[in-house]
């Protein structure tokens, strides 16, 4: 699915003990444009395909944050909706 858009370095797809998938991974290009172009095309944001024929799974790509970023970004999105809700 990932690789119409560029070279690949690495692609993980992050399972659980038992071997079952987490349903997230992470798709390294070796090309940073490539990642632009994925993300372009494929998100950010969610969609229906996610690249299987008859699969009702939900795909979500960006680029990858670091754990503090994304927890910060969350933070305001909550604040902003909070703030909204107040003014309501």
């Amino acid at each position: 699915m990932f690789s119409k858009f560029g070279e690949i370095n690495s692609a993980k797809v992050m399972k659980d003990e038992s071997g079952k998938s987490k349903k997230f991974g992470f798709v390294d290009f070796k090309d940073p444009g490539a990642a632009k172009a994925a993300i372009n095309e494929l998100g950010p944001g969610e969609s229906n395909n996610d690249g299987t024929s008859g699969s009702s799974q939900r795909l979500y790509v960006a680029r990858a944050q670091k754990k503090s970023e994304r927890k910060q970004l969350l933070q305001q999105h909550y604040d902003s909706l909070r703030r909204e809700r107040i003014k309501e």
